[in-house]
């Protein structure tokens, strides 16, 4: 049983051998608690993640800051808010050159999901860049409460999510991360729509009835 399709692909490289009976049943997202509530336009300023500071190579956490400090000579930059959760070992070296910037926030911290559930409430754009993700769950519970979410061009993440929204980067350009943040601040109502369709596609392929 795998997760999505590309792990199913990527492990029968890995060990040589073409599975015969398998499954493809993604991680549940309880759409009960990650439940969808229209996001007014204001959030899009508001822009979330949350991250074990553990493995740069997988997540790409330098991707996020690499991406901030682009951000940081927009005009519009003073206007937005960054809310970052997690901890771990690299957790000093990677956030320190966005350390100082007054609308980043760091919370060095863990949540449970009611508490992930209720920081979701309280954003609008959901920042998860990712070089190696089977699904990316995270970014799932993220989607279904409805925040517009800008990742990475990865064949995995782009079985979850609409392909047709645009918000895939180039996984290392941060120029492009960057490009969709600017974006979804000056047009409010694509941000909403993508709000919409990024919790429609998670639903889609994760809700009760089509994994447990």
């Amino acid at each position: 049983i795998f997760v999505s399709n590309w792990i199913k692909s990527h492990s029968e490289k890995l060990i040589n051998i073409k599975f015969k009976n398998y499954a493809i049943i993604p991680n549940f997202i309880n759409d009960k608690i990650f439940a969808y509530k229209e996001k007014e336009p204001n959030l899009r300023k508001k822009i979330f993640f949350v991250r074990r500071f553990d493995d740069c190579n997988k997540y790409g956490i330098d991707i996020n800051v690499k991406t901030i400090l682009l951000l940081s000579k927009k005009p519009f930059f003073k206007n937005l808010e960054f809310n970052i959760y997690g901890t771990g070992n690299l957790y000093n070296e990677l956030l320190d050159p966005i350390k100082d910037f007054e609308n980043v926030n760091l919370f060095p911290e863990f949540l449970n999901h009611k508490q992930i559930a209720k920081v979701h409430s309280e954003n609008g754009i959901a920042f998860f860049p990712t070089r190696y993700d089977a699904q990316g769950v995270s970014m799932c519970e993220a989607a279904s409460s409805g925040l517009a979410v800008v990742t990475s061009d990865n064949p995995a993440i782009k079985e979850f999510l609409n392909i047709d929204i645009n918000i895939f980067a180039s996984t290392e350009n941060e120029v492009e991360y960057a490009k969709i943040i600017e974006e979804l601040y000056y047009n409010p109502e694509k941000f909403t729509n993508y709000s919409e369709l990024c919790h429609k596609s998670i639903y889609e392929k994760c809700n009760f009835d089509k994994t447990i």
